[in-house]
């Protein structure tokens, strides 16, 4: 299963013109409609109070039910295995 969450000032950025940002949005339809281990989400622009101000996580569950994480900021990167920290990542990643 893989979880997304996109800002939505990525989506109405238009890097790289109009062109490749239809082509962005395109693909992210197809992406969602095509596969069923795929979740999107949009942060909107109004949300003053939201988890990933402090930068993005990756959550891993491994065949064996465990989970992993690994937070990265600009200047480091920092693994997390403590289950309870996990709880937390997991929970905020559920807008």
């Amino acid at each position: 299963m893989f979880n997304f969450i996109i800002e939505q000032a990525v989506l109405e950025r238009y890097t790289g013109g109009e062109d490749v940002t239809r082509e962005l949005l395109d693909h992210l339809l197809d992406v969602d409609e095509r596969h069923w281990n795929v979740e999107l989400q949009i942060m909107p622009l109004r949300k003053p109070v939201r988890a990933g101000l402090d930068g993005p996580v990756q959550l891993l569950e491994t065949p064996e039910h465990r989970w992993f994480g690994y937070s990265e900021g600009q200047k480091n990167g920092r693994l997390i295995s403590d289950p309870k920290e996990i709880s937390v990542e997991r929970m905020r990643g559920d807008l």
